[in-house]
């Protein structure tokens, strides 16, 4: 299986200096980068505010302001994080990499909806493609 780390264009490489921030490809799919290049097109004041969010992120050695980034509640999800848009409904999933905190690693994009459940899920899927990539980039 071809898994591997890319750069989002969008995030700039002078934003990134506590954290790198690359986005989770498999097989050639990227879904972070395309729940972005959806979000810009379509809903650019949350997607702004997103970007705005991502720039802390890699900014900041210990961002602990859940407006910005939210672990999960549930420890079934191994240190999988939410990046969110402050206000917003739009949220990148993300994780460290193992070992290090150097690199932040999104997986998925999803927008907000008022259920917990879905939001549960989308948390274990983040924590699926976690686990798929700690697998694979041993191997």
């Amino acid at each position: 299986m071809n898994v591997r780390l890319v750069d989002i264009v969008a995030v700039k490489s002078e934003w990134q200096t506590a954290h790198a921030i690359k986005a989770l490809e498999i097989e050639g799919r990227n879904p972070a980068i395309a729940a972005m290049a959806g979000w810009a097109r379509n809903n650019q004041q949350d997607y702004k505010r997103l970007m705005r969010a991502i720039k802390l992120v890699c900014g900041n050695e210990h961002l602990r302001n859940p407006k910005y980034l939210k672990k999960s509640d549930n420890p079934k999800h191994d240190d999988v994080y939410e990046i969110r848009s402050d206000k917003g409904l739009l949220r990148l999933f993300c994780f460290y990499s193992r070992g290090t905190k150097d690199v932040v690693i999104c997986t998925h994009g999803w927008g907000k909806c008022s259920s917990r459940r879905q939001q549960d899920a989308e948390f274990e899927k983040c924590a699926r493609f976690k686990r798929l990539y700690e697998e694979y980039s041993t191997s």
